[in-house]
């Protein structure tokens, strides 16, 4: 399946205006608010006036690299303004399959669970509920259009979008943004959590290897091996190794099983090989080197965190919280006197929703994907991916939007999959 010129000039567009954000051009300090209207103009009137069946693709996209790009932006980025436009994208809520009903039926067990337990425990509503809110929309809307292998591809540029401006942004704007690390004399970019921002730029790796193992033309492969090659190198540059060693497993699954002749796997791992070797040669794997020589206790402690968490939960736990948990904020503190990270999103839902709300989140994660997983090997990349991710950072429970994306966009490609993308 090609896109029509139509549909590159479309995505052309929004990489051009994504860009524009940046400090790469864009660098007026705090931008006024008419700055910001124009802004937001831009980025919704085109999609409209194209189709407004790709609304929820662009919105995600531009919130995601407000969430995610250098301190100053021009979208909102508390997920829960974005609530009321999802909701009414997807009204009347109906037009959904029984298969895709049955998948809604543990994410809204969670959305209503985290709810529930957040209130009774804090008093709040966390980004997670909104997450999931605007998840469930996503069944009710999108799945009018995915079937539509254009919709997908579009889908699928999205991330490849994403991933092309947040690395451009750490590749040539990134000193402007860096920290010390440690007691060393190395720095590292540090605007936004280097772990989040490293699986976020991963997952436009994932999408550019998916369709750059695929069958495509000449001029498609080169874009897509560009993409590919910026991602790597601002991961490296990022150093953050769960993202690396995720987008590895992925990228390694979607290379075998990609449906490309031996010799043209030969030549891209060639080129892989010679770009890592260039870069060795750079220093840019410098700090990357030195994290992973240097850095003791189970990756920057992560073993000795999720023991705590683990104990707490055991020990300092009624049976009623064992069931349901002691709620989001609640969590954070549990194992230690102040709030401390999960590094693993399972053992957060453990802790924070209990029995209940980690099966819940299995069930989400897995379920839904079971058919597919070992059948088709995009599929399973991909969900390796999300999985190491999330054996190391905590993005469904933090609420990071994104990754809720990426997760839908996994059930996507296993819908489609008998089509474009057979088995």
């Amino acid at each position: 399946m090609k896109l029509k010129n139509s549909h590159i000039l479309l995505i052309v567009y929004y990489l051009f205006l994504f860009v524009l954000e940046t400090p790469l051009i864009l660098n007026v300090g705090i931008p006024s608010t008419i700055v910001r209207v124009v802004y937001i103009l831009s980025v919704v009137i085109p999609i409209l006036a194209f189709d407004k069946t790709y609304l929820p693709i662009v919105i995600i996209a531009s919130y995601s690299l407000s969430k995610f790009g250098t301190a100053v932006t021009l979208m909102p980025t508390d997920v829960w303004y974005y609530v009321p436009v999802f909701i009414l994208l997807a009204l009347p809520f109906k037009g959904i399959k029984d298969s895709d009903r049955k998948t809604l039926i543990p994410i809204i067990v969670l959305c209503l669970g985290v709810l529930c337990v957040d209130l009774i425990s804090s008093q709040k509503v966390h980004d997670i509920f909104w997450c999931f809110l605007i998840l469930i929309t996503l069944f009710y809307y999108s799945f009018r259009k995915i079937n539509n292998e254009t919709y997908f591809l579009i889908f699928t540029h999205s991330f490849i979008v994403i991933s092309i401006v947040l690395s451009l942004e750490i590749i040539l704007a990134g000193n402007q943004y860096i920290e010390g690390y440690g007691t060393t004399d190395l720095d590292r970019v540090m605007w936004a959590d280097p772990n989040y921002l490293g699986g976020v730029i991963g997952m436009g790796g994932m999408a550019a290897a998916l369709l750059l193992f695929r069958n495509n033309t000449s001029s498609f492969k080169i874009y897509l091996t560009i993409a590919l090659l910026i991602v790597i190198t601002a991961l490296v540059r990022n150093a953050s190794r769960g993202a690396l060693l995720a987008v590895i497993c992925g990228v390694s699954i979607l290379f075998m099983g990609g449906k490309l002749k031996f010799w043209k796997k030969l030549i891209i791992l060639t080129v892989a090989a010679g770009f890592v070797y260039m870069l060795y040669t750079s220093n840019y794997f410098e700090l990357l080197e030195y994290r992973i020589e240097n850095d003791a206790g189970g990756g920057s402690g992560r073993t000795g965190i999720w023991l705590s968490k683990w104990n707490a939960y055991i020990n300092n736990s009624s049976i009623l919280q064992m069931l349901f948990g002691v709620g989001f904020d609640n969590g954070y503190k549990a194992g230690f006197t102040y709030s401390r990270a999960f590094h693993n999103d399972f053992l957060a839902f453990l802790v924070d929703y209990g029995a209940a709300g980690f099966i819940a989140f299995v069930c989400m994660f897995f379920y839904p994907l079971k058919n597919d997983i070992f059948r088709n090997k995009a599929v399973l990349g991909c969900v390796i991916y999300l999985l190491v991710v999330c054996m190391t950072l905590e993005p469904f429970c933090l609420g990071v939007l994104i990754f809720y994306y990426f997760w839908f966009y996994i059930y996507s490609l296993a819908k489609i999959s008998g089509k474009q993308y057979n088995r």
